[in-house]
């Protein structure tokens, strides 16, 4: 609801313009809101103010036909967005911790009844999608605003996914070797012959 509002000017003037980006700033409205709430809180008021005109042809209406990709790549821009917003107002430590985790979470978990521009369907999903997320703040330069001094253990634990990732696809190709191996002796001729020998040594019944 607070994008359909009445915003101040010294608001929208300390917020600054709506970002930019190759998906026509699909979410940089949040990116923008949040901006202006350093100015100060919303108030909602019960009655209407205006009437927004809808049309079957509206940019927010085309993303539902996007591919799954896409929505995706562009719900990634809303993490670096919402840390541009929040960090600058942040006085400690403490307090980019919290939004740096609030964020994430609000980017990459989903829950009953929120409706989002894309939804991970599994853990595994969510863990692809902060991977991700990680990828598009370092595209666009904007890695301090991470503060890895502040989240070593997230960064950590990133890698140590990678790692492991990396060392289950070792493991595979080392397994599917082994199988292999094995197929070759079993059809070796030496096996052959030891098999040979085996049923020619086994005594005959009746």
């Amino acid at each position: 609801m607070a994008v359909r509002g009445l915003i101040r000017r010294e608001a929208a003037q300390q917020a600054g313009l709506i970002r930019g980006d190759e998906f026509r700033g699909l979410s940089e409205i949040f990116v923008w809101l949040a901006k202006v709430l350093r100015w100060g809180s919303f108030i909602r008021v019960p009655e209407p103010l205006y009437y927004r005109l809808d049309h079957a042809g509206n940019y927010h209406k085309q993303w539902f036909d996007w591919p799954k990709k896409r929505k995706r790549a562009a719900w990634t821009t809303l993490f670096t967005g919402l840390l541009e917003a929040t960090m600058p107002a942040c006085t400690t430590p403490e307090e980019r911790l919290f939004f740096q985790q609030f964020i994430l979470d609000r980017v990459t978990v989903v829950r009953p009844g929120q409706s989002y521009h894309y939804k991970p369907t599994s853990p595994q999903a969510s863990g692809a999608l902060i991977a991700e997320c990680l990828e598009r703040l370092a595209r666009e330069g904007n890695v301090h605003l991470l503060g890895t001094e502040d989240l070593p253990a997230l960064l950590q634990t990133s890698a140590r996914v990678q790692a492991l990732c990396a060392e289950n696809v070792r493991l595979r190709a080392a397994n599917e070797e082994l199988k292999s191996e094995v197929a070759r002796r079993r059809a070796s001729p030496i096996t052959e012959l030891t098999q040979a020998l085996r049923r020619l040594k086994r005594p005959k019944s009746g």
